[in-house]
């Protein structure tokens, strides 16, 4: 009886006991690379987007066009882009069409997820070596998107953030297909500014103490 209790009470004290720094930060490593299934689309590709022009130094925006199904990660990016992504676990890729406010440029966003962080730098490494792959580009037809293909695309990003890579695709939204605008900031401060706000959504450390799921 005496054991029983011992184990009872060794029990209640670790259920009730409060969080340490090392499971704080644990559970927040978990909320991070668990967000893309709790938050909706919606949540995760804003509708709107401001970004920092660096031009003028004024903030643009940017509306969302569309968000394509979820896609195999082979299906959503370039061959060796797709392989580094295999190789190294990738899971899934969700992807989004921005356009700016003119109109006239056209941003394909995508986040791959992957099983950790070491392996999406594992992957980013191998990825970010090649400027020419990156996330195809999704269209949406009857809306300014209508001709934004793989073709189109001009410029492209990609950064590591924790458990995901982010990607942008970047060209213009009359169809015309060009290898010379890598120079073009206009279109570099598009991908990258929706990049940064959509990780600043699904990457960002948070509390997790705070989250309803998690308890501490």
């Amino acid at each position: 009886m005496a054991a029983a209790a011992g184990g009872g009470y060794g029990l209640y004290a670790q259920l009730t006991r409060h969080a340490t720094a090392a499971d704080a930060r644990a559970a927040g490593q978990r909320e991070v690379a668990t967000r893309w299934l709790r938050m909706t689309a919606g949540q995760i590709f804003p509708r709107t987007v401001s970004y920092l022009s660096t031009a003028s130094g004024g903030h643009w925006s940017a509306r969302l066009v569309g968000i394509a199904p979820q896609a195999s990660c082979a299906a959503a990016t370039d061959p060796a882009a797709a392989l580094a992504l295999v190789r190294s676990g990738c899971k899934t890729v969700l992807r989004a069409t921005y356009a700016d406010a003119s109109g006239t440029l056209i941003a394909t966003v995508g986040i791959a997820v992957m099983p950790s962080a070491a392996r999406a730098g594992g992957a980013f490494s191998t990825i970010q070596a090649r400027a020419d792959q990156g996330v195809l580009a999704v269209p949406f037809p009857g809306t300014v998107a209508d001709l934004f293909g793989n073709a189109q695309r001009a410029v492209f990003g990609q950064q590591d953030q924790g458990p995901y890579i982010l990607f942008d695709s970047v060209g213009f939204a009359d169809g015309r297909v060009t290898h010379m605008a890598d120079s073009d900031s206009a279109l570099r401060d598009l991908g990258d500014g929706i990049v940064r706000v959509v990780a600043g959504v699904i990457a960002a450390p948070g509390n997790p103490c705070r989250e309803k799921a998690i308890r501490c």
